[in-house]
C-alpha cells in the first residue's frame, strides 16, 4: 500500500484492534507534506476514534480538532460531518 488513504481505510477497519494505531502512525511518518494533507486529516480522525473508547478525552478532542481544521481548509465535507458528530 503506497497511498496514504489505503492506510487510513485499513486503520478504520482495524479500529477495534491494536493495528489501527500503528497503521495510522504510518501515515504521519510516510505521507507528510501538503499534497497529503487530506490523508493526514483522516488520520487525525482515526486517532480520535481510537482515543474516544479508551476514555482519552483530551487526545480525542485534540485529534478531532486537528481533523476538523484540515477538513475545513480543504473542504472535506464527509470528514467535517464525522467530526461534527462528536
Amino acid at each position: 500500500m503506497r497511498h496514504g488513504i489505503a492506510f487510513i481505510w485499513a486503520a478504520r477497519g482495524y479500529l477495534k484492534l491494536d493495528q489501527a494505531e500503528s497503521l495510522t502512525q504510518v501515515v504521519f511518518e510516510e505521507f507528510e507534506g501538503d499534497p497529503k494533507k487530506g490523508v493526514q486529516a483522516w488520520a487525525h480522525w482515526i486517532l480520535a476514534e481510537i482515543a474516544r473508547p479508551r476514555g482519552q478525552v483530551d487526545a480525542a478532542r485534540t485529534a478531532t480538532h486537528r481533523a476538523r481544521a484540515i477538513a475545513e481548509e480543504l473542504g472535506l465535507a464527509p470528514l467535517l460531518a464525522l467530526c461534527s458528530a462528536h
